[in-house]
């Protein structure tokens, strides 16, 4: 029986998990230096060979395979992450450019326009982009101080910088 026979077998599954896990999530971590995303990544992989076993033939070892989906999957990760950080880079400019000021705009106006648009927020996305913006806080050190995941901040400050863009367009025609 190859192992891609016995993937079928939950309690070969169950043994692979135990087995596995930890040095699955050791090696990951030498490339994410970051042990929540190293468990994340690691239950991933468990997850989607468990949801593929049906299609999967393993030649060789289960090991081998699992860490070369394992490595895959870091790969996959860290390009989505990057195409994120691409996206709120560009948020963040596009709101920096919606609040230039014009000759003869009042800076204490804008600024109270600014302030509105924070307060208009809901309460999870102002907590998060205040820490970030206020007190200079990582996004990893904001997931960890309010318990998120690093993706959940990352949400919460697009839809922030989304938010204030659309404030302060809908506030600067209305002057």
């Amino acid at each position: 029986m190859d192992n891609g026979s016995k993937i079928y077998n939950k309690k070969f599954f169950t043994d692979m998990y135990v087995k596995h896990y930890a040095p699955l999530v050791s090696y990951l971590y030498q490339f994410t230096n970051d042990i929540n995303e190293a468990e994340d990544i690691a239950q991933n992989c468990f997850t989607k060979i468990w949801q593929k076993r049906k299609a999967l033939n393993i030649k060789g070892s289960f090991k081998s395979y699992l860490f070369s989906v394992a490595y895959h999957t870091f790969i996959d990760t860290t390009r989505d992450n990057n195409k994120q950080n691409l996206l709120i880079e560009e948020l963040k400019k596009e709101a920096l450019d919606e609040i230039h000021l014009e000759p003869g705009m009042d800076l204490e106006q804008e600024m109270k326009k600014i302030h509105s648009a924070i307060e208009a927020l809901p309460e999870k996305c102002k907590k998060v982009f205040l820490l970030s913006k206020m007190e200079e806080l990582s996004y990893k050190e904001i997931a960890e101080k309010l318990e998120l995941s690093i993706k959940t901040v990352e949400s919460q400050m697009r839809i922030a910088f989304i938010k204030i863009r659309e404030y302060l367009k809908i506030h600067n025609t209305q002057n």
